[in-house]
């Protein structure tokens, strides 16, 4: 990597700086800080949504899923969008009819304040475990740049603290100052961004290789969507195949789209239900592109790389040994645009939950950007826990940080659609009822998936049906409860 390179990261920052800035509105209300004054265009807020949940993981981790198998990865994104479309048609109205800033405001009216600061403070501690990784692995292109420009007597740990610094103060403040329309507007450029640079890999590996019919014909297992056996090679069940991956995609879409604030704050920050519609479902077809576009990058990195022993680092290693300049500085700017849209996101959302649902608020009229700045900081030292570990437990810390949401939604979805199919007699139960029922069920989620290792597209429907098993359970032991009252 040379100067130019360098100066191309440095200008996509300062873009992003400016953007952030020249967003800003003075808020007077939260809608408008929270929410962009829900006047934002759907399509803005639906390509801001593809870029929230596009990581730093998921732009390096998805070639190297084509690279070391197939495109049966896509098997579960057509579960995502089936996902979205019928969360756009059951669970959106609930949302969209209460001017709600928050999702877990709609679940404080239906099951109780407890249930509201439940679910905020899952939402939170997901957050800042699982991004904390995020950034990290943003660190480490940076922390490279860092070490061939400013040479110095620092050891390389120290030098990507560093780099988590920059990274992490950089979000902080066009998040804080900009508010929700900042964060959208980035979004959106961090987004062409990294697209941007997927596109132009693929080109330059097709002069290489030639094109991708050809790569088909050489090896059309390797471009193999559907898996139709019910192991894999090894004898262990196949995440993978279909009758596992479409519908644990669904039910992905339903926790991700459905019950995570994060997500679901852009459909809110509509301008009404039709619009929230289509931003969700479009965000759907845009993300399967999206996929699309990163595992043909791995189908290609086989001839690039053949023998990388690591395929998680496959992309890394092309971007970093073999990629020339201009094109080097396009890609790592991709590398950082994918982490900052996510983590920008992340706070924001952080942000409202703290103020609205927990009602924790300073008594300034700034108070959103001092709650901006404490959670970056904690998403700052979160992402310190890889050092502290061995390099062993680092690898389960990076699977955490991307499947540990699937613990919860599970459980969440469960609780939602309690409210769009109603049980009868669920009003008698009290108000800590249903927080006891998300704790169980998510830690007898935990605890299933280690004990029968259970393929991952499995865990939000074993989370589901905890909670209802416990739920049928207190409903139960509720009415013989009322029962033996009145016999009394």
């Amino acid at each position: 990597m040379n100067l130019i390179d360098s100066l191309i990261i440095l200008g996509f920052f300062s873009l992003t700086f400016y953007i952030g800035y020249s967003s800003n509105r003075k808020s007077n209300s939260e809608s408008d800080y929270f929410l962009g004054g829900r006047n934002l265009p759907w399509w803005a807020l639906s390509l801001s949504l593809v870029a929230t949940e596009t990581s730093t993981l998921t732009f390096l981790g998805i070639p190297a899923l084509s690279y070391s198998g197939d495109f049966s990865f896509l098997s579960l994104a057509i579960g995502l969008v089936i996902g979205r479309v019928i969360s756009a048609v059951f669970i959106l109205p609930q949302y969209m009819t209460g001017n709600f800033l928050s999702i877990y405001q709609w679940v404080g009216l239906k099951f109780g304040t407890s249930s509201q600061i439940t679910l905020s403070l899952l939402f939170s501690i997901i957050r800042i475990l699982s991004d904390g990784v995020r950034l990290y692995a943003a660190s480490l292109p940076l922390s490279f740049m860092i070490v061939q420009y400013f040479p110095s007597n620092w050891n390389f740990q120290e030098i990507s603290i560093l780099s988590l610094v920059i990274l992490s103060t950089a979000t902080i403040l066009y998040s804080a100052y900009g508010g929700f329309r900042a964060v959208v507007w980035t979004d959106f450029l961090q987004f062409i961004v990294y697209c941007l640079g997927g596109v132009i890999v693929i080109v330059l590996l097709s002069l290489d290789f030639g094109s991708i019919t050809n790569l088909i014909s050489k090896n059309p297992d390797k471009w193999k969507i559907f898996h139709f056996t019910f192991t894999n090679t090894k004898g262990e069940l196949d995440p993978y195949y279909f009758l596992f991956s479409i519908p644990g995609g669904i039910l992905l879409a339903l926790g991700s789209h459905g019950t995570d604030q994060m997500l679901v704050q852009r459909l809110l920050a509509c301008k009404n239900l039709n619009e929230s519609r289509l931003a969700l479902i479009f965000s759907g077809f845009v993300v399967l592109l999206q996929f699309v576009i990163f595992l043909t990058i791995g189908a290609y990195l086989v001839y690039a790389l053949p023998s990388v022993p690591t395929p998680n680092r496959v992309f890394s290693d092309y971007i970093v040994n073999i990629l020339n300049t201009p094109w080097k500085g396009v890609i790592l700017a991709g590398v950082f645009a994918s982490s900052m849209s996510t983590l920008s996101s992340t706070l924001n959302s952080l942000t409202l939950t703290t103020q609205v649902d927990m009602k924790l608020r300073f008594k300034s009229s700034s108070s959103p950007i001092w709650i901006t700045i404490i959670w970056g900081i904690m998403l700052l030292v979160s992402s310190l826990i890889p050092f502290i570990l061995d390099e062993t437990t680092k690898n389960s810390i990076v699977e955490l940080g991307l499947s540990f949401a699937s613990y919860v939604f599970g459980p969440m979805v469960a609780l939602f659609f309690l409210e769009v199919f109603p049980l009868p007699e669920r009003k008698k139960f009290h108000s800590s009822f249903f927080p006891l029922v998300l704790a169980f069920s998510i830690a007898l989620t935990f605890l299933g998936k280690v004990y029968f290792a259970m393929p991952f597209t499995w865990i939000v429907a074993y989370g589901i049906l905890n909670f209802y098993s416990l739920y049928i359970l207190g409903f139960g032991i509720t009415l013989i409860s009322l029962r033996s009252k009145k016999g009394n």
